[in-house]
């Protein structure tokens, strides 16, 4: 890993090589580049965000053949008329107090984020929009400028990292992710599994928002960012380790709580952070 700001520069100078070259980042079987990896996890520089996403998906996935621009030039008539209405209703709540996302019902339909989800409602009927999906495309857009570059994000996600299934109806890969951290959990620290369950703190109300808005639920937008570069080249994999990691590097703090509303409070909405704050991605990763 990297140290101090030499390292940083020397970092900087590979990932530009890698993105210049289109260096190969996921061999034959399926093996992440550790050297990618390591890229990521010392962290990313902002202006080379959008061009590693660009790499990482093209690299792994056909989405740009399977969508190509065309199938981008929506019509709100082939949007199924509840996903319309959730979206008109979602694309003004978010990220409300950006300037690039401020919308009112004259400009609405105009918007980029507008243009996303419609046009992946039309592609996915069976999803079509639900709550949460509005954040996530719009944190996309956020890094990828281009409207439908970020749209591409989305449907790699949603197709080739199979995340729509999280947004199902009754969640079964949700519920899935759950059961997996909770086993985890109780394997690597059956301590503090015990003390959550003895408070009674169910998983779905402590961290299935995490899952839902790929870690974008209460965290500032660096962690949020530095989150998302490793799940689009690992996936949920990504996202488990993280969760549990930090669980159970802050055990010390968790089992000092014994009211349950105190123990959801810093899940939901201080654990990550803190531990990023504290311990940095590289310590997340690697664990206690």
């Amino acid at each position: 890993m990297a140290d101090g700001s030499d390292g940083r520069k020397r970092n900087r100078k590979a990932l530009i090589l890698i993105i210049e070259r289109k260096q190969q980042i996921v061999s034959s079987n399926g093996q992440t580049s550790q050297t990618i990896k390591n890229l990521i996890i010392d962290g990313i520089d902002s202006d080379l965000r959008a061009k590693l996403w660009k790499l990482i998906i093209r690299q792994i996935s056909r989405v740009k053949y399977d969508y190509p621009r065309s199938k981008f030039n929506i019509e709100t008539k082939d949007c199924g008329s509840q996903a319309l209405i959730d979206i008109i209703k979602d694309v003004p709540r978010t990220y409300q107090h950006d300037e690039a996302f401020k919308c009112d019902d004259t400009n609405l339909q105009k918007t980029a984020l507008f243009q996303i989800l419609v046009a992946y409602a039309i592609t996915d009927s069976e999803i079509g929009y639900t709550q949460g999906m509005n954040f996530v495309a719009a944190t996309f857009l956020k890094v990828i400028k281009d409207p439908y570059d970020a749209y591409l994000v989305l449907q790699y996600v949603m197709r080739v990292l199979n995340w729509r299934c999280v947004y199902l109806h009754n969640t079964p890969k949700l519920a899935n992710l759950l059961e997996i951290v909770q086993k985890q959990l109780y394997n690597q620290d059956p301590v503090l599994f015990n003390h959550l369950k003895e408070n009674q703190v169910l998983p779905e109300g402590s961290y299935a928002q995490f899952f839902l808005t790929i870690g974008l639920y209460n965290c500032p937008e660096d962690i949020s960012f530095q989150i998302l570069d490793l799940f689009l080249l690992e996936g949920e994999k990504s996202l488990i380790r993280i969760l549990v990691n930090c669980m159970i590097l802050n055990s010390e703090i968790l089992m000092s709580f014994v009211d349950q509303i105190d123990l959801y409070t810093y899940i939901q909405k201080e654990m990550i952070q803190e531990s990023f704050n504290r311990y940095g991605m590289a310590k997340i990763i690697q664990g206690k």
